[in-house]
């Protein structure tokens, strides 16, 4: 999330901050699996993850219209 309010200030970015909030989330659990009580297959359900994919699909093809990427 700081590195979007960044992205914003500096490039006019604008997103959805409760998803991105959200997406974080998994940030840690998915980076180092070991930081969870489970395993991240374990302990992320399904929903979730699609909600995921869907969150970041979204920030993906935003920020490359920012940046001018087709």
């Amino acid at each position: 999330v700081a590195l979007y309010k960044r992205a914003v200030r500096e490039g006019g970015l604008v997103l959805n901050e409760a998803a991105l909030s959200r997406l974080s989330v998994y940030y840690t659990i998915a980076r180092y699996p070991n930081a969870g009580i489970e395993r991240p297959s374990e302990e992320i359900a399904e929903e979730q993850a699609v909600e995921a994919v869907s969150t970041s699909e979204v920030v993906i093809d935003e920020v490359s219209k920012a940046v001018g990427d087709p």
